[in-house]
């Protein structure tokens, strides 16, 4: 009796966790101005249940064909959640690691139950592979590539194979629509052999560039083939690589502004002589944004109620120059 009350219990903390959207990182994404690529090369099949790579999430969903990546799936309404099964499974829907050679996604009829194994019945709540999600801050950036490899390790069988396909998509922060990223290759494991590899570089457009949260998602996909049998494709993907041009510490700090009384009660005055539009955002030591307002004056107040060391910085829109001062609210 025991154990029926502890499955119980599991499957509704399972059902709640899986009708969640994706967990964003909570400091936000990768810092592409550092100056260091952004970079994902192997994933052990021993990695810890519910980890993920750095500053990735592994997206899931119930449905069997998720192949409207565009629009439906990848709604909150629609059931997505995040990836809570151990990565060296061998049967059902599932993320493989495969160590140095990236990350494994097998598509199959069955999704994993919310035990992650095949004691329970196909029709309880299951997951599936959606897409492998990397957050990035994009801020500060003049230009940015992203390169990776795509490669099936398991081929379809029978005279009208299956097939699998892996879409390169973005959105901007984590409430809009996944969007394919343009002049990127939607990867087929149609026609190809098992040494066959794409390896693709595109170039962000300008609109994903000084972001504060780019989401690039890799979305896996089994496009409706009626004639189709046999097994279905598995593909991995490795190498992923961003790499960003820093805007010029010349550039980003072309102009001066003031902030005054600093230290503060709380009340500060910007003052900026740039005619033009430009963001004011102020950050916590953790990185986190806790004031942000749009001004075309060259006074902008402000006000931040809680105490501490803040870091204040002004954006000129038209120019993308940016300039940065400590803030202290005593």
């Amino acid at each position: 009796m025991k154990k029926f009350y502890t499955i119980i219990v599991l499957l509704l903390i399972g059902t709640v966790l899986y009708a969640q959207p994706p967990i964003p990182p909570t400091v936000g994404g990768y810092n592409l101005s550092s100056g260091t690529p952004y970079s994902f090369t192997e994933w052990a099949a021993s990695s810890q249940v519910a980890s993920y790579p750095p500053n990735t999430t592994l997206i899931t969903t119930i449905r069997t064909q998720p192949n409207e990546w565009a629009t439906t799936y990848n709604m909150p309404n629609n059931r997505l959640g995040i990836w809570l099964c151990p990565y060296n499974l061998t049967g059902r829907s599932r993320f493989v690691g495969l160590g140095t050679r990236g990350m494994q996604v097998t598509l199959t009829q069955d999704g994993q139950n919310l035990l992650c194994n095949s004691i329970l019945p196909t029709d309880t709540i299951s997951s599936r592979p959606f897409a492998f999600n990397v957050s990035l801050d994009t801020r500060g950036i003049s230009d940015a590539a992203v390169t990776y490899t795509a490669q099936v390790t398991q081929l379809g069988t029978q005279p009208n194979p299956r097939e699998t396909r892996i879409a390169l998509c973005y959105r901007l922060g984590i409430a809009d629509t996944f969007t394919l990223l343009p002049n990127a290759t939607i990867f087929s494991s149609l026609g190809r052999s098992l040494t066959d590899s794409l390896v693709e570089t595109v170039t962000l457009p300008a609109n994903l560039l000084n972001r504060e949260l780019v989401q690039l998602a890799w979305i896996f996909y089994l496009p409706n083939i009626p004639t189709a049998t046999g097994v279905r494709p598995s593909v991995r993907l490795d190498n992923i690589s961003v790499v960003g041009t820093p805007t010029s510490v010349s550039k980003r700090a072309a102009f001066q502004f003031a902030v005054a009384p600093n230290p503060s009660q709380g009340a500060v005055k910007v003052t900026d002589s740039y005619v033009g539009k430009k963001e004011i955002t102020v950050y916590n030591l953790l990185g986190a944004k806790v004031a942000e307002v749009s001004s075309e004056t060259t006074v902008t107040e402000l006000n931040i109620q809680t105490k501490g060391m803040y870091m204040l910085e002004v954006k000129h829109i038209a120019t993308g120059e940016t300039a940065t001062k400590k803030l202290i609210i005593e």
